[in-house]
């Protein structure tokens, strides 16, 4: 229905259970691939596999669940899994990027806001594991327009969500959160060389090893971050790092090796600071 009208006042639900937290990796007007028809976009980072549920009432007009592949080649611009749900105002929602049999609905089928609808993939014209979603409905000339859509989250009851930004389905009487990070999203990770990182809990480091400091913001904001090392027996000097996290990122490294020498041997304490305030305290033990 090229004719349809898109409710604006419409607040719709983010496409993903509670307790999960989703990151915009590409929003409105995204360089990679949000532009000209497909511009009012969002890429919301997900693991694979993850449950996506549909983000407005409606009835299943379209999907396609059969392939299995992804990548950024022009070939698999056509191939990626999705389903399409058309609202009572005459628009339609486009879930794409969903895994191989990842879709559990039927067309026809009459879905509620909330239904679990399938499982985020990362097939089709993809950079990583994301599910894609967008409001559109048809033009005269067989193309479609997208249009912006408003959310409900933990800041808002009607707003459009922005690149970066960390978002999950708002916690009555918890939330807006009064904090950009949260303890548990600093974490102290053994890397495996290639900048990956793996045991994020894990106390234990070896002599030679690689490991990384990763702070997790809610959204990209400018902050001073400081941290302290110190070791027990006093054999190593303590060590002191400063930096300002980039406004463009939300996510901040910092990786580090420890020295094949036995005075690194050890227990160690790592005192992290936002802003100038103690966030979180690390003690791990370090041997031969």
């Amino acid at each position: 229905d090229w004719d349809a009208k898109h409710d604006d006042a419409y607040s719709y639900s983010l496409p993903f259970p509670s307790g999960i937290r989703a990151r915009i990796g590409q929003g409105y007007n995204g360089g990679f691939t949000h532009s000209g028809y497909l511009k009012y976009s969002l890429d919301f980072s997900l693991p694979i596999g993850t449950p996506i549920h549909a983000a407005r009432k409606g009835i299943v007009v379209s999907l396609v669940k059969k392939y299995s592949e992804g990548g950024v080649r022009r070939d698999l611009l056509s191939k990626a899994n999705y389903v399409m749900i058309q609202h009572e105002d005459g628009t339609i929602g486009n879930y794409a990027h969903l895994k191989k049999d990842g879709v559990i609905v039927n067309v026809g089928d009459q879905v509620e806001e909330g239904q679990l609808i399938g499982y985020s993939g990362n097939t089709g014209y993809s950079q990583g594991p994301h599910l894609h979603f967008e409001v559109h409905k048809p033009t005269k000339d067989s193309q479609i327009t997208t249009l912006p859509t408003y959310f409900r989250t933990q800041y808002n009851d009607h707003e459009i969500l922005s690149p970066f930004y960390l978002y999950w389905k708002p916690r009555q009487g918890i939330d807006p959160p009064k904090t950009d990070l949260f303890e548990e999203d600093i974490l102290l990770c053994k890397s495996n060389g290639k900048e990956l990182l793996t045991q994020c809990n894990d106390t234990n480091f070896r002599l030679g090893d690689r490991y990384a400091l990763q702070l997790e913001f809610l959204k990209p904001t400018r902050n001073q971050i400081e941290f302290l090392l110190t070791i027990e027996s006093d054999k190593v000097e303590p060590y002191y790092l400063k930096w300002f996290s980039q406004n463009e990122g939300a996510v901040e490294f910092r990786y580090f090796e420890i020295p094949k020498h036995p005075n690194f041997i050890g227990k160690w304490k790592m005192v992290v600071k936002v802003n100038g305030v103690e966030k979180k305290v690390f003690f791990f033990q370090v041997s031969a």
